[in-house]
């Protein structure tokens, strides 16, 4: 981070990645700028949920998709939530600069999906999951889409993470393990593709437990990916030698997290 004096503030990924909820707030990149959102989320004409989506992320793409770069309103009303600016960081070394994209193309990646989790199973979704603690009915049809939501957790969200693992990592063990962990959950997708009208569903308070714990396992990974980020960060920001043995317990900590969760 920059705290030259006089200079304009300045953030990495990172540490925008790091507000995304209500207890830290709401950051956002676009266009190279840093926007605190906490105060605007409740303000949003088209709702606070198409921001929890992107908060945490360089938002660039999206902000120009809908059009906000050519409103002026927009534009000017931006201005009182901009902190400083978004620093992407550009390494001399081709191969530093591939590196540090796919890690930050990861990161990015597990903060779009644990906005998504976190959304799906949020208390705001009364239709599909109720408060357990008040002895709430589940209906069969809530109870299969609780489940459902359980296999594309696998599907969509952990094999596409444990490809781009494998993309960033370069030790061969651990990326043996990648291998094997995304193996055996093909194969439990399998299982449930084969026997998905006649497999027994759990009890309501069993589902609802082990989503949570796929959130717990999404915010795991992510602050792992911040603290890989924070270290090529820091590398590129100092101009210091990168420490290879953090980076090499960083990715032993990533294929950790990952194993204890499907492979127990």
């Amino acid at each position: 981070m920059n705290t030259t004096e006089g200079a304009a503030q300045t953030y990495f990924l990172s540490q925008v990645a790091r507000y995304t909820n209500i207890e830290n707030g709401y950051w956002m990149a676009i266009d190279h700028q840093v926007y605190d959102l906490t105060k605007f989320m409740s303000r949003h004409p088209g709702g606070n949920v198409i921001l929890e989506m992107h908060v945490g992320m360089d938002a660039t793409k999206e902000f120009l998709k809908v059009g906000h770069d050519l409103d002026k309103t927009v534009l000017l009303m931006m201005k009182r939530y901009r902190i400083g600016e978004f620093v992407i960081p550009e390494f001399a070394n081709k191969e530093d600069q591939s590196r540090y994209i796919k890690w930050s193309m990861t990161l990015s990646l597990c903060t779009e999906m644990l906005n998504a989790f976190t959304l799906d199973i949020s208390t705001r979704n009364k239709d599909l999951i109720p408060d357990v603690d008040t002895n709430d009915t589940v209906s069969p049809i809530n109870l299969r889409l609780m489940s459902d939501l359980l296999v594309r957790f696998e599907r969509e969200y952990i094999l596409v993470l444990l490809s781009k693992l494998k993309e960033c990592i370069k030790d061969n063990s651990l990326t043996n393990d990648l291998k094997l962990i995304a193996e055996k959950v093909e194969r439990r997708l399998q299982i449930y593709d084969q026997r998905k009208e006649t497999i027994q569903i759990e009890s309501s308070g069993v589902i609802f437990q082990r989503l949570i714990d796929c959130k717990v396992l999404l915010q795991e990974l992510k602050e792992e990916l911040i603290n890989m980020n924070d270290l090529w960060e820091q590398y590129f920001d100092k101009n210091t030698p990168l420490d290879q043995q953090r980076q090499l317990n960083s990715e032993q900590h990533l294929v950790a997290l990952t194993k204890r969760h499907f492979i127990s």
